[in-house]
């Protein structure tokens, strides 16, 4: 019989687990209240490896899953390079890749390797192009986990979901997160104290504290709150030189009293276009000398 006799859709709401052949604990990112709005699904993507010595390898259903079905464009790989057996390439067809080898938990306040690499990341991120994104340590728990809360907490996210979203893990072949010392719960115990020391009144707050402080711009936190929630993306004219069918010069001014110093030029076209001047102010002083100079 070919008649539909009924039909269901599942809940726009997250968790949103997903069975993905070969590989564990993959889940969509989005679907959490932001307040009066929530985040977007089908644009970013946690879960686990899918290449190397844990037995975890993407089938051929998984990847149709990814890159029909989910149309992954952007792998970011959080394995150390011997961890991820040194490929150069995602196991998705349909997507680039870039390796972040980065610590977790509390150690992404102090190690200058990992806010170096956060800082990479939160920049691909800021760049819709990219999108869908799918993240991934081995088992996507601690690395993946980590950022996830931090990605979420950028978002607005409230701090109970946050933490039953990275909880949440437990439904998956890893297991319970356990409390015990030294256990990945009791890190994450830890991770959660120095987030809230952070400055600010609200995760959100928090998180914006921690990743303007190893260089994610405001363009850019603001690029990723607008993908994720469905709004107009921003321009980072932090960065003209991605944009060079729209800028035609990056300038790079000092400020001295008031005064506007030209210190840089560059043109990224030719004619009329070479014309207009860019310019990125760090402060309101500086634009409105840059204003002023401008008449």
């Amino acid at each position: 019989c070919n008649e539909i006799t009924a039909s269901f859709k599942t809940t726009d709401l997250g968790p949103r687990p997903m069975k993905v052949g070969g590989i564990d604990n993959v889940r969509d990112l989005g679907g959490y209240k932001t307040g009066e709005t929530k985040t977007l699904q089908n644009k970013i993507f946690r879960g686990s490896e899918m290449n190397g010595s844990h037995g975890l390898i993407l089938s051929d259903e998984g990847q149709v899953v990814m890159s029909d079905e989910l149309g992954i464009k952007l792998d970011i790989d959080l394995r150390g390079d011997s961890e991820a057996d040194y490929i150069t390439k995602s196991p998705i067809n349909s997507a680039s890749y870039k390796r972040y080898p980065v610590s977790n938990y509390d150690n992404i306040f102090s190690n200058e390797s990992t806010k170096n690499l956060y800082k990479e990341i939160f920049a691909d991120l800021a760049n819709e192009n990219n999108y869908p994104v799918y993240f991934h340590c081995w088992g996507g728990a601690d690395r993946t986990g980590t950022l996830a809360f931090i990605i979420n907490a950028l978002l607005g996210v409230e701090e109970k979901e946050l933490i039953q979203d990275y909880e949440y893990t437990t439904f998956s072949s890893f297991g319970v997160r356990s409390r015990a010392p030294g256990a990945a719960g009791q890190r994450f115990n830890e991770f959660l104290q120095a987030f809230h020391r952070l400055a600010g009144n609200t995760p959100k707050e928090k998180a914006i504290t921690y990743l303007k402080s190893i260089g994610v711009t405001d363009a850019q936190l603001n690029n990723i709150n607008a993908i994720m929630h469905g709004t107009e993306v921003e321009i980072d004219v932090t960065s003209p030189s991605e944009y060079c069918s729209t800028f035609s010069k990056e300038l790079t001014l000092t400020t001295n009293g008031g005064e506007v110093k030209e210190v840089f030029r560059k043109s990224y076209s030719d004619g009329l276009r070479a014309k207009v001047n860019c310019y990125g102010a760090n402060s309101v002083p500086e634009g409105v000398a840059i204003m002023h100079k401008e008449g």
